[in-house]
């Protein structure tokens, strides 16, 4: 309390002295501008170093799944690694919280240990040969890097800003969409070009550098609003409201990390080629960075807790209403513009939210519950979605069979005679079997001695035998399975590919006219039987 003593002197010369106090609700009230703006570019170069960052798991999880890095690892495993990232980033705000006020050096010391754990995240899984080397560095290390990072810098615009609090907090979390789309399209062709292990290194170093720049420039107001750094605060479980937040912390969550992680796999899905399910991405984090400031302007405007109430509702219903029955690419585009404004929602309005319901001096108390809530959610979110997703799984094949399809289109060949007979696909599990270990799996082929009615020796040149085609009771689903069509219908392993495929005994007319030119029809014809035909005899395709 500052007190300042002014003597004045009235008209008839008697003295007298006027006490004014500077209360403390007078002192840390924000600024609402000023150094709050320095403050805004470091939390949103925090944003795009740090959640931008980790955005783009999806890139390295397509490209671990595709080249099968990890021969022990299965998608799940990969699923749970881009989870951790942000469960172990809120498992950390307890200590984080604690960690604040216990040090001189208030919100810095723990901001300078998560970039050293970032870095280190991303160099060490360089090095990463087994499955739980990749645990351990791309996703706890990391996650705890972006824990110690993100987590300071989440109250501190609230301390600057109140009028303009929630503009502040959207244009700041715009940064993660801003960083998700640099990411993305930077460590693709990183990989294509310089390897794997340098385009983690890169990704380190870089957002690293940039975390320190962003740290040594922001400041807290903590001296001043003097919050209560209480990790578990349990009376603010009692109250109805808090509840509430929490409750909307989770769900968020639940679906926030199902949509980022999915839409690339989604967009496969439907029959998009690679290029196109790149675009998907990089539109859903474009959105993401255009539209968390307006959910800011409108929050400001319209009232916090009602805005994010409203949009998150906007959000769900937008699933229902567009996602669910997308199956081109427009309206994919569609919703990833749409859904992508509205996505972050949260992260744009929880703070806001949390300083409206119980005041500057709780919220980190708040934060860090909410954070813990969601600890779940993150983690699962992924793995639940790929569970869901495996009764569907035809629709992947289907789908990879027309993209085939259209390739062999493409160059002008083709064989007329599309069908089930003569899809070939890789399943990794499978590949680099040995052919005795192959026919444990499919079983012994079914052979019949071919022979002449008449007795007379076969031709020269006439296979002794006849094989039946190879096929297995139970569907082997992979989501990395990699579907192809073949001239001939004819398996074999991998490395072992005959010279010349025979040509099927059952082809018919038109599909034994050969032209000058190729017809793409004949192919679409059996193609569209084809795509009839297998939910007929399989129940769990649409």
């Amino acid at each position: 309390m500052d007190t300042n003593i002014h003597e004045l002197t009235s008209g008839e010369g008697i003295a007298f002295t006027e006490e004014i106090i500077s209360s403390p609700t007078q002192a840390s009230s924000p600024p609402d501008g000023g150094f709050g703006w320095v403050c805004v570019a470091a939390c949103f170069t925090i944003n795009c170093f740090t959640w931008g960052v980790v955005s783009s798991y999806g890139v390295f999880l397509g490209y671990y799944l595709k080249n099968n890095i990890y021969p022990d690892a299965t998608p799940i495993d990969f699923a749970f690694i881009g989870g951790l990232n942000f469960s172990t980033a809120m498992i950390a705000s307890p200590l984080v919280t604690v960690l604040v006020p216990s040090t001189p050096f208030g919100i810095h010391l723990p901001m300078l240990i998560g970039i050293c754990f970032q870095t280190a995240g991303f160099v060490t899984a360089s090095f990463a040969n087994q499955i739980w080397h990749l645990y351990l560095t791309q996703g706890i290390l990391v996650g705890l890097g972006v824990g110690f990072t993100y987590i300071p810098s989440i109250a501190i615009l609230s301390q600057w800003f109140h009028k303009k609090r929630s503009l502040a907090n959207g244009i700041s979390a715009a940064g993660s969409g801003i960083g998700g789309l640099i990411f993305s399209f930077m460590v693709r062709p990183a990989i294509a070009n310089i390897s794997l292990a340098w385009s983690l290194r890169i990704t380190g170093i870089v957002s690293g550098f940039m975390n320190l720049l962003a740290t040594m420039v922001i400041r807290s107001r903590n001296h001043i609003v003097q919050p209560k750094q209480h990790p578990f605060d349990r009376k603010l479980l009692r109250r109805y409201d808090v509840l509430l937040v929490l409750a909307w912390a989770f769900m968020s969550m639940l679906g926030y990390i199902t949509l980022l992680f999915s839409m690339s796999n989604f967009a496969s899905s439907i029959g998009l080629d690679e290029s196109q399910a790149a675009t998907v991405t990089a539109l859903l984090n474009l959105g993401t960075a255009l539209g968390r400031p307006f959910i800011g302007v409108i929050s400001d405007r319209l009232g916090r807790v009602e805005t994010a109430g409203f949009i998150t509702l906007i959000c769900a219903v937008s699933v229902f209403a567009i996602w669910i029955p997308a199956k081109s690419y427009g309206v994919t585009i569609l919703f990833v513009i749409i859904n992508g404004a509205i996505l972050g929602v949260f992260w744009v309005t929880i703070g806001p939210v949390s300083a409206e319901i119980v005041g500057l001096q709780e919220l980190p108390s708040l934060l860090s519950l909410a954070w813990l809530v969601t600890v779940l959610p993150t983690t699962f979110s992924e793995v639940i979605a790929l569970e869901l997703k495996r009764p569907n799984s035809g629709r992947e094949f289907l789908s990879e069979m027309w993209v085939s399809i259209k390739v062999k289109s493409a160059d002008s060949s083709g064989n007329n005679h599309i069908s089930g007979s003569n899809l070939g696909f890789t399943c990794p599990s499978l590949a680099h079997l040995p052919e005795n270990e192959l026919f444990d799996i499919l079983g012994t082929p079914v052979t019949e001695v071919l022979a002449r009615v008449d007795g007379q020796p076969l031709e020269p040149g006439v296979p002794k035998q006849l094989v039946k085609k190879a096929f297995w009771d139970n569907w082997i689903d992979e989501d990395d399975e990699d579907i192809r069509l073949i001239d001939f219908g004819e398996a074999f392993t991998q490395g072992s590919s005959p010279d010349r495929l025979a040509q099927p005994p059952d082809m018919r007319a038109p599909e034994t006219i050969f032209m000058d030119h190729f017809d793409c029809r004949l192919d679409l014809w059996r193609a569209g039987i084809t795509v009839r035909w297998f939910p007929l005899i399989h129940e769990d395709m649409p």
